[in-house]
């Protein structure tokens, strides 16, 4: 089923000096898969403009969802970075098919923000205690821009079944 509605904007954290996560309340028959995406929309200078996020917030986190995204130059994301809980957005969802098989182990590749879903997967398994192993491969520019750093090895530490391996590729 796919929802829409306009949700409350709760909290937004900054990830890294260029990402930040955006935390969203969400009505309570609001349901979603590990790895499925919304689509948000928020108005700029009188328009609205949408674009497609994947929840980087597992379903078993009740009452919002969070969408993770790399601050840049465009009139979006200067938006959206303006936003804060006095804000709402439109959210219509969830889609897509790329989800989270509880039948199977993962070996996950991810660049950058691209670990959105992935995120979503290993807060999935770890909550439920699932006995998947999950192995990330997480590349990134530099150290500085590892989004959910503590947050990954919290994870670790609470689920042995998580490896995560990292490579930096600039210094």
């Amino acid at each position: 089923m796919v929802f829409d509605f306009n949700a409350r904007l709760l909290k937004v954290k900054q990830e890294t000096h260029d990402v930040k996560t955006f935390r969203f309340e969400i009505p309570k028959e609001f349901t979603f898969l590990p790895g499925q995406f919304v689509m948000v929309e928020i108005g700029i200078d009188g328009n609205s403009d949408v674009r497609p996020f994947s929840i980087s917030s597992s379903p078993t986190r009740k009452g919002f969802i969070e969408v993770t995204k790399k601050i840049g130059g465009s009139d979006f994301s200067k938006r959206l970075n303006k936003m804060d809980d006095s804000y709402s957005a439109r959210v219509k969802g969830p889609y897509g098919m790329f989800v989270l098989d509880e039948s199977h182990d993962a070996i996950l590749l991810a660049g950058g923000i691209g670990v959105t879903p992935f995120r979503c997967f290993m807060e999935y398994a770890t909550d439920k205690d699932l006995d998947n192993k999950i192995t990330l491969f997480y590349s990134n520019k530099t150290p500085e821009d590892v989004a959910f750093a503590a947050e990954f090895e919290e994870l670790k530490r609470k689920n042995k079944n998580i490896k995560i391996i990292s490579t930096i590729t600039r210094r």
